[in-house]
């Protein structure tokens, strides 16, 4: 009992005084895309690996955020009623002002993102099958539909791939290309930005039944590595800098020893920001897979696997120094910490464990 005490006393201890220890520029801001629970913030403090002051910013069933490359904007896609509305809000004192918002976009919005410029958003819709892009005002007000791209076809699974999923979209580095995966046609679509639109320059096929969901670029512009949710495994491709194409050369098993779950997929995939290491989330077995890259040939090798200390992980993050990572489990209702070792990848749980109502994704600022 004495020892609860004094952990309890030095618990109020920290939440009291914390604020006076650090400077603000010793923090870094964590957004949460919680699902029914709205947007909720927090601040990392980066040296013991804490979060301090989380608690909810906005309202609204929130999947998937951004934040503008320049601007101290936050964009978030909501699902409202059957069709979806892409929010704009401004960041001032931590706090979340609207700022602008656009509604009566299809159904089943999953993911956004930016354009490395701030001129474009992309929202992937994976319930109406469409890939959408909006243009940007000066100040990041959504300004205009620049395009919304219906997707056909189907594959072999039955039960996922009867129709298009639209799962996640992005840009390269110029700009000027979008790559987009559908887990339902089993495809990557890659298009053209235009100034009046997009055009489909080129579809890449996955293997049958694979459902690729994300993807992640190396730095390098040479590789491309894709999470196929439906066969737990990591399709590596050769990206062609000129042409925008992609070219498959492995595939590799992201998860094994998942086979005895009774259910288990694949969600999120990041590329570290030193290149070295790729991290995949995987849902039912629960673990994040590190795997080491071949500078040279893009191939991986694996790490380890690290438990996420939770349930149903959908996205994974770092913080700016590269040295921690940010693992949600939106069915454990958690956000974990771990420590990041950047020589080896390999990942250590920071004993930092928080209670976040079924979050989705996050946002490291």
């Amino acid at each position: 009992m004495k020892h609860f005490f004094k952990f309890v006393m030095s618990f109020i201890s920290v939440a009291l005084f914390s604020n006076t220890v650090l400077s603000n520029d010793e923090y870094e801001n964590i957004w949460v895309a919680a699902g029914q629970g709205g947007i909720y913030h927090g601040r990392f403090d980066q040296a013991d690996g804490e979060i301090i002051d989380l608690k909810r910013a906005a309202k609204g069933k929130t999947t998937y955020l951004v934040k503008h490359p320049s601007l101290n904007v936050l964009y978030a896609v909501q699902r409202i009623g059957a069709g979806s509305s892409i929010i704009s809000y401004k960041i001032e004192d931590n706090q979340l002002t609207l700022q602008s918002q656009l509604d009566q976009r299809p159904s089943g919005g999953a993911h956004i993102n930016i354009s490395p410029n701030g001129n474009l958003l992309t929202v992937s819709y994976y319930g109406a099958g469409v890939v959408g892009v909006y243009g940007l005002s000066t100040d990041g007000t959504i300004s205009s539909v620049f395009d919304e791209e219906q997707h056909q076809g189907s594959s072999v699974n039955l039960d996922r791939q009867t129709s298009s999923h639209v799962h996640w979209s992005g840009f390269s580095p110029d700009s000027k290309t979008l790559y987009v995966t559908d887990l339902g046609t089993d495809h990557l679509w890659v298009y053209k930005v235009n100034t009046n639109g997009l055009a489909l320059i080129d579809k890449v096929k996955s293997a049958p039944g694979a459902g690729p969901r994300h993807i992640a670029f190396h730095p390098s512009q040479k590789f491309a590595y894709v999470s196929d949710e439906l066969h737990l495994t990591v399709s590596i491709y050769r990206q062609d800098v000129k042409t925008a194409k992609l070219k498959l050369i492995q595939i590799v098993k992201a998860t094994p020893g998942s086979e005895k779950e009774s259910w288990s997929s694949l969600s999120d995939i990041k590329v570290h920001p030193s290149g070295k290491f790729l991290y995949v989330v995987s849902r039912g077995y629960d673990r994040v897979a590190v795997f080491k890259i071949d500078q040279n040939t893009g191939a991986i090798s694996p790490v380890e696997t690290e438990p996420i200390r939770g349930s149903i992980s959908r996205n994974i993050d770092f913080s700016a120094s590269g040295e921690w990572a940010f693992v949600v489990g939106r069915m454990s209702n958690t956000l974990a910490v771990f420590r990041l070792d950047k020589n080896t990848g390999e990942l250590a749980y920071n004993h930092q464990l928080y209670s976040i109502p079924s979050p989705y994704s996050i946002v490291v600022d």
